[in-house]
């Protein structure tokens, strides 16, 4: 398990930052849905909001299992042509970005991903931070002399089941994750928000309840019809998290947010 952090500043007493929640958008793929993606990433830009990548970014594995074959040069043209195609569809973009991460099957071989994000980074003067999908991201919103750490623990969701789409295995997880303000799953074409109340002591012993949000995250991918044209699934897409902050003199920092479909 790994941990990432970044830091937000604002010196207002009240602050609102949106956040685009993307996943397994796979660039070298051709049967994902690129014009949603890009559609997206647009609105995101728009509405300068800041873009967390998940799941699989750049995934050759499933287009050609030998792939990362070392001494091919044939594989190797293609690895760079796939990054070039990366890099320019992210790169008006990257201003907006804070996250791209890397799932378990591009484990072995994360350069493509390093080089992609390097050249975005040099190129573009930005500070995009790699990582690897199953992971907590801790957003340290500082305002004036105090912060607040804004917790996001990301996997993927491995259910299959038509009927509870992956409820029962949030329910599960959050049973075993302490801390996170959200736990965010990823995949299956699946895509929801519901939350939960917990209670908790701060360090003056006071009682506080806090909603911990439990999203699903769908992919990009398009479905074959019988007529082999692509079907956008109508889940396909990312959300919105839009967190809200206020400081106060006496309570500190107090926190809202809320998640919505892009």
């Amino acid at each position: 398990m790994n941990s990432i952090s970044k830091k937000y500043t604002s010196n207002k007493r009240k602050t609102k930052y949106l956040f685009a929640l993307m996943s397994d958008i796979c660039l070298t793929e051709s049967h994902q849905n690129l014009k949603l993606a890009e559609n997206h990433l647009k609105e995101a830009r728009e509405k300068n909001a800041r873009i967390l990548l998940t799941g699989n970014t750049l995934d050759f594995f499933k287009e050609n299992k030998n792939f990362y074959l070392k001494k091919n040069p044939e594989s190797e043209f293609q690895k760079n042509l796939s990054i070039d195609f990366a890099y320019e569809l992210l790169k008006p973009f990257a201003q907006n970005i804070d996250f791209i991460s890397y799932k378990d099957s591009e484990l072995t071989n994360t350069l493509p991903l390093k080089k992609l994000i390097s050249r975005l980074n040099y190129s573009m003067d930005t500070n995009i931070l790699l990582c690897p999908a199953k992971n907590w991201l801790t957003l340290n919103f500082q305002m004036g002399h105090s912060n607040y750490k804004y917790r996001i623990f990301s996997d993927e969701g491995k259910t299959k089941s038509p009927v509870t789409k992956g409820k029962i295995q949030h329910s599960r997880l959050a049973e075993k994750i302490d801390g996170a303000d959200v736990i965010w799953l990823f995949g299956k074409n699946s895509d929801y928000e519901h939350s939960r109340i917990i209670e908790t002591l701060n360090s003056k012993n006071e009682i506080l309840h806090k909603e911990i949000l439990e999203l699903r995250t769908p992919s990009y991918y398009k479905k074959k019809t019988e007529n082999s044209d692509n079907k956008v699934p109508e889940s396909a897409g990312g959300r919105w998290l839009e967190v809200e902050l206020h400081r106060s003199d006496k309570f500190g920092i107090l926190m809202t947010h809320k998640s919505y479909k892009i």
